[in-house]
């Protein structure tokens, strides 16, 4: 595949990289961990707190809203949904 011109060099490499990547899927696993692994290394920890806060929060988010769907199902089938069991106060003694 080389190519006199880098241009055109450059544009086989990408074609061939995309065709690759749509078409396998062991060597889209294998470069998606590669990217992750590139991207682990070189995160400082501020970073590294930041994922953690969004996909914290977005799964928050995910489960109030698989919650609020199920509810909603379940009164459009005349079903109700249990209420969360409220935990007991403490025991003053």
């Amino acid at each position: 595949m080389p190519y006199a011109d880098p241009e055109k060099q450059r544009q086989a490499q990408a074609a061939w990289f995309r065709n690759e990547y749509r078409a396998n899927a062991k060597f889209r696993k294998k470069h998606l961990a590669e990217k992750a692994a590139w991207w682990a290394e070189r995160a400082t920890e501020e970073e590294k707190e930041r994922r953690r806060v969004y996909a914290r929060d977005y799964m928050r988010k995910k489960r109030a809203s698989a919650k609020r769907l199920a509810a909603k199902e379940a009164k459009a089938k005349g079903k109700t949904v249990a209420a969360p069991v409220k935990k007991a106060p403490p025991n003053p003694w």
